[in-house]
Parts: C-alpha cells; structure tokens; sequence
C-alpha cells in the first residue's frame, strides 16, 4: 500500500495547487469571466485525492478565498456583493461535497487496497502450506512405493522358497521309492520284482502328475484350446462323479439351458472339475449335497476391478459348490497358494486349487471363492464367450 502523505506536504501541495489554478485562472480570464471558479474543482479533486480530506477542505478554503479577493468584484478584497456571494457559497458547497465525496472514495481505494494485499498474502502462505503439504505427501507415497516394492520382493522370495521347498519334498520322497526299488531290483533276483517295478511306474507317474500341475500353476503349460459346450462337459463327467462320491453325498446339476460355448482346453477344464469335486468331497466327511452348475454372466468394471488381467463382457460360469465344513478367513485367503493344504500329511500335494487357478489365468478367465466356516464353499469359474459361438 502507497504511504500517506505527510500533513506538512498535503497542505503544502493544496497552497501550490491553488496558487497555480488562480494563475491559470488570470491568464485565461477572458475565457473564464462568467466562470472563475471552473477550474478550482480539478484542483481540489486532485488535493484530496493526494492528501486526503483534511488537504481537500484547506484547498476549499483558499480557493473560496481567492476567487473573492482576486476575481469577483470588488477586486481585491474579500467582501463580495450579494449575488456572487451566493455564487461562493454554492461554490464552497459544492467543492465540500466533491471533496468528501473524493476523501471517501479514496479511503475506500485503500481499504480495497489493503484487503487485496492481505488476500494475496494470504494466498501466498496457503500456497506455501499446499506446497509444503504437496512435498510432504509426494515424499510418503515415494516412501510407501518402496515399502510396497520391497514388501512384493519379500513376498516373491518367500513364494519362491515356499515353491522350491514343496517340490524338493515331494520329489525326494518320489526320488526316494524309485531309487530304493532300483537298487533292490539291481542287487539280484528278487521274487517281488513286478512289485519294485509297478512301485518305480508308480512314483513316476505322480512325478508326471506333479510336474503337470506345477506347469499348470505357472501358466506354461501347452493348451489345446477349441470351442466346445461347457454343459456336455458337465454331462458326460457326472456318471463317473456319482461312482467316485460316497454313498452319503448327491450330487446335481443345475445347468443353465442355450448356453454360449467357450474356448478353452476341454481337457485341462475336466481336470478342474474334478479337483473341485474331489475338493468338494473332502469338505463333507459326514456327507452333504454337491452342486456344479453354469450360466451365462456379463461381467462389469466393478467386478473385474480386482483382477487387472480381466476385460468386462460377457462369460460363461461354472460353479461346484458344496455344504460342507466351509473355510475361515485365513484359511480362504491361502486356499490358491501352492503346496497350501488343510488336508492330513499324504492326503494331498496342496497344488489342486493352485493348478486349477494356473489354468484359469491361462486360459483368460477369472475364478472366485465364497465360503464360511460351517457354510460351505462355492468355487466360481467364469471362462470367455468365443466371439465364434455369437
């Protein structure tokens, strides 16, 4: 904001002004005669605008003063007749109002002026303060990014471990039934050599089945891909899950009629069904009702949300579902992890849920699991419609 002026100036700009306007005044008076006083309001404008009111009534003052005693008969002297008095007091009011009216405009400017200079500086140091809070906030996400980085490698070396861990058992202990009927069979003659022999064949084919499954956790397994109709699929393998199910657990098929097909290895899908199955079977010890059915889901953003591999549009679900024990949170949270298993020591390699979750991914589709302790589980697998099917 500009300083004020001091008094000892303002009054001494209003004397110069007024000095200077009587001048003006007498050098064009024979333009000015029927108005004298024309002039003096610029000049009193300009002194109150400059030093305020205080300056505006002096400037009022001298100028009333002057055009009495230097322009209005009679000349020289401040006595003035009747009719110009009153031209003098119209004159002094008029200059009074235009110079409150121009002191107040002027205190108004520099209010205006002051609330602008406090706004922009408080906007300077809410800006400060935003970018303060800006670098600050940049500086913890930089952080939590490592963090999350270093967390994910964590995690990756972990799996790896976990990995490398569950393979070296399971094929030792494989290694191991090849390796001991090898060497019995090597030493000489034995009357069980078909035993030894049916053992290595055996133990060779649950490495095969292992390596199978390990593949198709890791998405590298060779698919053989085609169009076909999920619901035969399901038809053609009940017969063969009623023989393999307990007398105390049904099965039935709830299969959506005018079903899209879908384009993936019909092979690698029956595998699915039947782990889920026999997942499913093991869930129910004291029996139940196993449930597999399909229908045709169009999936939204909003459910795709989760998986970035995934596109919305329209799929096909298959879900086995069962009534028995259900999982825990925790349990749920680990159920896709391999080698993870809930099952007794020999009763299963912890690579089911893995391998079909492999094949899934694979094959571009999505797989979910809803359970609760005591609820049951349903296992959801939802496969693309083939552009081909319409």
């Amino acid at each position: 904001m500009a300083e004020r002026p001091r008094p000892a100036l303002s009054y001494g700009v209003a004397i110069s002004a007024v000095g200077l306007t009587s001048l003006a005044t007498d050098a064009l008076w024979n333009w000015l005669e029927s108005s004298p006083s024309l002039l003096f309001f610029p000049a009193i404008i300009a002194v109150t605008q400059y030093g305020g009111l205080g300056a505006g009534l002096f400037a009022t003052g001298l100028s009333s003063a002057s055009l009495a005693f230097f322009f209005l008969p009679p000349y020289f002297s401040l006595t003035v007749q009747p009719a110009d008095g009153v031209r003098l007091a119209v004159f002094a009011g008029t200059t009074l109002m235009v110079a409150g009216l121009t002191s107040a405009r002027r205190r108004a400017e520099a209010q205006y002026r002051q609330l602008s200079e406090e706004l922009e500086r408080r906007v300077r140091d809410r800006t400060a303060e935003l970018e303060a809070t800006t670098r600050a906030l940049e500086t913890q996400i930089a952080q939590r990014v490592r963090l999350e980085e270093q967390m994910a490698q964590a995690q990756r070396l972990e799996a790896v471990g976990l990995l490398a861990g569950g393979i070296a058992h399971d094929f030792n202990n494989l290694l191991t039934i090849i390796i001991g009927s090898a060497e019995m069979l090597a030493a000489g003659p034995e009357d069980d050599a078909d035993v030894l022999i049916a053992a290595i064949q055996k133990a060779a084919a649950r490495a095969a089945t292992l390596t199978r499954q390990l593949l198709a956790y890791s998405r590298r397994q060779i698919l053989q891909p085609q169009l076909f109709s999920l619901n035969a699929l399901v038809e053609d393998g009940l017969p063969l899950f009623e023989r393999l199910l307990p007398y105390a657990i049904s099965i039935r098929a709830d299969l959506a009629p005018d079903l899209p097909q879908v384009y993936a290895d019909p092979g690698q899908v029956e595998q699915i069904v039947m782990n889920l199955v026999v997942n499913a079977m093991d869930a129910m010890p004291e029996g139940g009702t196993l449930t597999v059915s399909t229908a045709a889901k169009h999936l939204t953003p909003d459910d795709v949300r989760d998986d970035f591999e995934l596109e919305p549009g329209f799929y096909v679900r298959l879900a086995v579902s069962d009534t028995g024990i259900g999982m825990d949170r925790a349990t749920a949270a680990r159920a896709f992890e391999p080698f993870f298993t809930t099952k007794p020591i020999g009763k299963g390699t912890g690579l089911g849920l893995s391998s079909v979750y492999g094949i899934v991914k694979q094959s571009d589709g999505l797989i979910t699991l809803e359970t609760a302790v005591g609820g049951g589980t349903t296992v959801s697998i939802y496969f693309p419609v083939s552009a081909a099917s319409g």
